[in-house]
C-alpha cells in the first residue's frame, strides 16, 4: 500500500522478479525493450516546431499488467503477505497477464503497444523502432514510446484523434 499526497490508500501486487532465474521463469532475451532515440526525438520536436503542430502526452495506467505471457508459459507466485488468510494452506496464484516486477513485463507491454500501432493502422519507422507513423484524412499523424509513456505529434484535430 501506497499512500498519495492526495490522501488516497493505493495498492497494487508486485512479483519478486529479483527471484526469477534466467531459462526457468524468463528469457534473458526477452526482457528489455527499446526506447526513443535522442536523435528521433529531437528531429520529431524540430519537424513539430516548424509545422506548427501539437503533441500530446500519453501515459499508459498499469501497462505492465496489460501484458500477455507468451504461449506455454506460466509464473506461480506465492499468496501475497496479508491475503494468505483467504487462500487454502500450500495455495499459489497462477497470474493470467503480466504483473509489475517481472523481468518479461516490459517486452510483454511492448508486443501489445506493437499491436496497438499497428490496429490504428501506423507503420513502424525502419530508422528507429520507437518511432510509428500513419497518414490520416488530417494529416500525418507520429508517435514516439518510451517504456509505457507515449508522445503523439500531428496536426491538432490529428493528434487529438489518435490519442483518443
Amino acid at each position: 500500500m501506497k499512500k498519495k499526497s492526495n490522501g488516497v490508500y493505493r495498492a497494487r501486487i508486485n512479483a519478486r522478479g529479483y527471484e526469477q532465474i534466467d531459462g526457468e521463469h524468463y528469457k534473458e532475451d526477452k526482457k528489455a525493450v527499446p526506447v526513443v532515440n535522442d536523435t528521433t526525438f529531437h528531429v520529431l520536436l524540430m519537424l513539430m516546431l516548424m509545422a506548427g503542430w501539437c503533441a500530446e502526452v500519453l501515459d499508459v495506467k498499469g501497462a505492465f499488467p496489460h501484458g500477455l505471457f507468451e504461449d506455454g508459459e506460466e509464473i506461480c507466485m506465492k499468496v501475497p503477505e496479508g491475503f494468505e488468510r483467504h487462500c487454502k494452506n500450500g495455495c499459489v496464484l497462477l497470474p493470467l497477464q503480466t504483473l509489475h516486477g517481472l523481468k518479461q513485463s516490459a517486452c510483454a507491454f511492448w508486443k501489445q503497444l506493437l499491436k496497438a500501432f499497428k490496429s490504428m493502422g501506423c507503420k513502424r519507422s525502419k530508422a528507429d523502432p520507437c518511432l510509428h507513423y500513419a497518414w490520416t484524412d488530417t494529416g500525418l499523424v507520429m508517435w514516439m514510446s518510451w517504456v509505457d509513456d507515449c508522445l503523439v505529434v500531428g496536426r491538432r484535430e490529428a493528434a487529438m484523434k489518435a490519442k483518443q
